[in-house]
């Protein structure tokens, strides 16, 4: 969707964007899988493509790093 992106500032931090408000983070767990942070002074509802689109972020930058 054109309303989402994940911005990677210079420091390394994955930045959740919504339509240019920043929604939570992805950072790495110490297992070595990505999580997502949500930001905690939000409120509302979540669409479900919102979460397909951080769940497919979270996929493509665990991929490999998730152990079993």
């Amino acid at each position: 969707m054109d309303n989402f992106r994940v911005e990677i500032t210079s420091t390394n931090r994955h930045i959740v964007m919504f339509r240019h408000t920043p929604i939570g983070e992805i950072a790495q767990d110490t297992d070595g899988e990505y999580v997502f942070f949500p930001k905690p002074q939000r409120e509302g509802f979540w669409r479900l493509w919102l979460l397909e689109e951080i769940a497919a972020e979270l996929k493509r930058l665990s991929y490999g790093q998730v152990t079993a």
